[in-house]
């Protein structure tokens, strides 16, 4: 037998996507089944949910522009979308104290992964929310690479701080330079989400140190936070103020944002005082990409660019994404209500596509919710329950049945 490099230990435990494929199977086969398993959006009818302006532009798109091959780089008019979305208001005053450099990517996975890729050492490990998004430790993993979690909220269910402060100094003493991952806001799995004086209290931590850090900003819902769109970009504003030593790496997923899940497109966007760290970025982002994907999704760069350079359609898209975080805001109060009224503990929430039940044994959790015609994931320590994939009737029932399903292993 031929020995392919990994066998040993590479191996996929908890595939969302699988699951995910079979939840959605049985829903089509008993529509009583609750799915809550994927990041996707659904609507009030349970159906997938697609924005009325990606409807329109994916009408306009030519053959050429959906199917032929992209730019590497996404070229000049999906990098001026992306900027132009990212930052909204505050991009002219981040063009006066940064240098700022695009590559597209598929998904915001992408950049992750091309970051963890470029910016790490054989052996280094990334600094990661102590409950996070596991995929970070499979791409660590497969860079030869380790994590270190920081606690993410410390007693109170505020930002801890002072363990970041400590896992920061741990790893400066064994390491050339740090990637720190903050995935905020509407945190996957949790819904945590950190306050403005959080953002300046993290610029004021990094800022102590004369040390390279990467700041990776996992950015993958950040969209549906508010509806007011300027409120989180306003809290990213304030990293302007972070030193020379400092690199901000936001990884975008258009792939959320527009709902073109299947599509895999988003984009690595360096911010740096220095202007020869774009262009290296520039160099070295672009061959790591052609080496592994060549380019990303012609068809996801042309609807993300007509959609938010054309004005009638970036107007159209505000006001939808608008929607979509009422919506999700009005589910989340359903169940966060319904939990509080049965009992049922969460780990600390305030907004986004999902919410945590902590469970002794998350894994037969998880199976015996199955009995109940319930689909949900699981993490180290917890089930995650998508809200974004379920109905508000389907939200205020589920903390009931999860409840009496935990008391049940547990007796």
């Amino acid at each position: 037998m031929f020995k392919i490099k990994g066998s040993d230990s590479k191996k996929l435990s908890n595939n969302i996507l699988t699951l995910s494929q079979v939840a959605a199977l049985a829903k089509k086969n008993n529509p009583n089944v609750i799915n809550a398993t994927i990041g996707m959006f659904n609507n009030e009818d349970d159906e997938f949910y697609t924005f009325k302006s990606v409807s329109q532009v994916l009408k306009e798109v030519s053959f050429y522009d959906a199917f032929s091959y992209a730019d590497t780089s996404g070229g000049e008019g999906y990098q001026q979308a992306i900027l132009k979305w990212v930052f909204g208001d505050y991009l002219s005053s981040f063009k006066s104290t940064h240098h700022i450099g695009v590559i597209a990517t598929p998904g915001g996975s992408g950049c992750i992964a091309t970051t963890f890729e470029n910016y790490l050492n054989k052996g280094d490990n990334v600094l990661v929310p102590s409950v996070m998004w596991e995929t970070y430790i499979t791409m660590a993993k497969e860079r030869e690479c380790g994590v270190l979690r920081y606690d993410l909220y410390d007693s109170d269910n505020n930002f801890n701080l002072s363990d970041l402060r400590s896992k920061i100094l741990e790893l400066m003493n064994k390491q050339e330079s740090i990637v720190l991952v903050i995935n905020d806001p509407c945190h996957n799995p949790t819904g945590f989400c950190m306050k403005d004086s959080d953002y300046d209290a993290l610029v004021d931590l990094l800022n102590e140190y004369d040390y390279p850090f990467v700041l990776l900003m996992d950015i993958a819902y950040f969209d549906f936070y508010d509806c007011d769109p300027n409120i989180i970009r306003s809290r990213y504003h304030k990293l302007s103020r972070l030193n020379d030593s400092v690199l901000i790496n936001f990884a975008f997923s258009g792939s959320k944002t527009f709902g073109l899940y299947g599509l895999r497109i988003g984009a690595s966007i360096l911010l740096s005082k220095d202007a020869l760290d774009i262009e290296n970025f520039n160099n070295v982002i672009s061959f790591t990409a052609r080496s592994n994907w060549g380019s990303s999704s012609k068809l996801g760069i042309s609807v993300i660019t007509k959609l938010v350079l054309d004005p009638y359609y970036y107007e159209m898209f505000k006001d939808e994404v608008k929607d979509v975080a009422i919506m999700l805001q009005r589910r989340s109060s359903v169940f966060i209500n319904e939990a509080n009224k049965v009992g049922l503990e969460l780990l600390p929430y305030e907004r986004g596509f999902f919410v945590c039940v902590p469970s002794k044994d998350p894994i037969a959790l998880m199976n015996k919710l199955h009995d109940e015609d319930v689909y949900v994931v699981v993490t180290k320590t917890c089930i995650r329950v998508a809200l974004c994939a379920i109905s508000e009737e389907e939200a205020k029932k589920l903390p009931s049945i999860i409840l009496k399903v935990k008391k049940e292993l547990e007796e």
